[in-house]
């Protein structure tokens, strides 16, 4: 598994590694809660990642310094993914 920032186009069903250094929930214009993470890879560059589909009432944000795998989208924005396709591996 590759890290996160060695990310190329194409990449859409391929699983990545990350270090999640912060994660907060947000909401969009239109009221649709998200939850919005930096992380960073092998570089050490933070990036940031809009997670879709988190339901604050039910998900818990993930916790900083947690190892996590994925499948990543990007976009001019950033990183982009669904909550129920994070897995945690290590928590800190």
């Amino acid at each position: 598994i590759k890290p996160v920032n060695e990310w190329e186009d194409g990449d859409e069903e391929i699983y990545f590694w990350a270090i999640v250094k912060s994660s907060t929930p947000a909401t969009t214009k239109t009221g649709k809660p998200y939850m919005k993470m930096k992380m960073y890879g092998e570089d050490n560059i933070t990036h940031n990642c809009f997670c879709w589909n988190f339901k604050p009432e039910k998900d818990k944000l993930i916790p900083d310094n947690s190892l996590i795998v994925c499948r990543f989208k990007h976009s001019d924005f950033g990183y982009s993914c669904f909550f129920a396709g994070i897995h945690i591996i290590t928590e800190k």
